[in-house]
């Protein structure tokens, strides 16, 4: 599973995040859990500040059922 993509605030003129060319964001993981995704970059333009995102990958719902059997009482253990 991945994630790809990032937001901005802050940016002036009505200008929107593919002004940042040079920026790029990440986070993969295979099992469920919590994952990191990083930011990274520069611009000429704008002091940029990068704040980790996440990746949540939930657990799969699983039923797990024991066997039944059934047998005639012949008196033995």
């Amino acid at each position: 599973q991945s994630v790809t993509g990032f937001s901005a605030t802050g940016l002036v003129n009505g200008e929107t995040e593919s002004v940042l060319a040079q920026v790029s964001a990440s986070g993969s993981g295979t099992n469920a859990g919590n994952y990191v995704s990083t930011a990274s970059g520069s611009d000429n333009n704008y002091d940029l500040t990068f704040v980790n995102g996440s990746l949540d990958i939930a657990k799969a719902a699983a039923t797990v059922t024991a066997n039944s059997d059934s047998t005639t009482y012949n008196g033995q253990s």
